[in-house]
C-alpha cells in the first residue's frame, strides 16, 4: 500500500505512513502523531499528571484506597464477564459495598465470616482461600444484577457452581456423614 507524507499535530515534522492506517485514523477522528512520544505528550496536557488520572472523588488524599477498594475486584469481574456474554449489569460500588455490610461479611451457605481483600491487586497476592468472599448469581443462568447477586465464600461457590443450595447442603451431609 502506497505511503502518503504527513505532518504532526504536535511537533510540525513531517513523516511518512500508510494510507490505509490515515485513512482509518481519520474516520475515527485520531489525531496525527509522527511518534508515540509526541502523542504521549499530547494526552499528558489533556489528561494532567499521572496521579490525577482517574475517578479521583472517591479517594483521599494521600490514600492510595478509599471505602470502595474492596468491591471493585468484583465489579471490574462482572463487567469483563456481562461484556463476553453481551449482558448488561446494574451492580455499582456503592450497591456491592452496601449488600457486603447487610451480610456481615457472612457467607449464607456456611454461616462462615468471609475473607475480602482490600483492593484488587490484594486479591493476586493472597493465597486462595476456601473463606474468600465470591460473588454468586443466586440464579446462575440470569445476569449479575441487583436482586441476583449475594456473597458466599469461595468453596460454597465453586461448589454451587451449576447446583442449587439445597444440592450442596445434602452434599455436605454427605461429606460429613460419610467421614473417615
Amino acid at each position: 500500500m502506497a505511503k502518503i507524507e504527513l505532518t504532526c499535530d504536535e511537533c510540525g515534522r513531517s513523516f511518512l505512513r500508510l494510507r490505509g492506517e490515515h485513512n482509518r485514523n481519520q474516520k475515527i477522528g485520531r489525531r496525527t502523531f509522527c511518534s508515540l512520544t509526541c502523542s504521549g505528550k499530547v494526552n499528558e496536557k489533556n489528561l494532567g499528571p499521572k496521579k490525577t488520572r482517574g475517578k479521583i472523588e472517591n479517594l483521599v488524599l494521600g490514600k492510595p484506597t478509599d471505602e470502595y477498594s474492596p468491591f471493585r475486584y468484583f465489579l471490574k469481574n462482572v463487567r469483563a464477564r456481562h461484556k463476553k456474554k453481551g449482558w448488561e449489569t446494574d451492580l455499582t460500588l456503592p450497591f456491592l459495598k452496601e449488600l457486603w455490610e447487610t451480610q456481615k461479611g457472612i457467607c449464607p451457605i456456611t454461616g462462615w465470616r468471609m475473607v475480602l481483600p482490600q483492593t484488587s491487586t490484594e486479591w493476586s497476592k493472597t493465597p486462595v482461600s476456601p473463606r474468600h468472599a465470591s460473588l454468586d448469581r443466586i440464579e446462575a443462568g440470569k445476569p449479575y444484577k441487583v436482586g441476583n447477586v449475594r456473597y458466599v465464600s469461595l468453596i460454597a461457590n465453586l461448589a454451587k457452581y451449576t447446583f442449587s443450595d439445597d444440592d450442596v447442603r445434602v452434599f455436605a451431609e454427605a461429606v460429613i456423614r460419610h467421614k473417615t
